[in-house]
């Protein structure tokens, strides 16, 4: 039977894998929070999600910079413009 932990040294119960610091440590490592993989410290997401994160931060910002660019272009074009359709005759 295996009493001693693989990763440590320190002896262990035999039905568990790890010893209960080893455990413990395990269970406080960061994981993604979308799949679950294991990351490394003080990061929230793997790297896939990430790059996934950025390109929808993107395209939102590509979405603003053209409507901004259209209002502009707009009171360019039409403010302070007045038409009126007068016919004298």
């Amino acid at each position: 039977m295996n009493t001693i932990c693989p990763k440590c040294g320190n002896p262990k119960q035999p039905w568990f894998k790890l010893c209960f610091s080893c455990n413990e440590k395990e269970k406080q490592k960061p994981t993604c929070e979308i799949c679950g993989i294991e990351v490394p410290e003080r990061h929230y997401l793997c790297k896939t999600h990430f790059l996934e994160k950025l390109q929808e931060k993107k395209k939102l910002n590509q979405i603003e910079f053209v409507k901004t660019k259209k209002q502009e272009d707009y009171k360019k074009k039409f403010e302070g413009k007045y038409y009126f359709n007068f016919h004298y005759f």
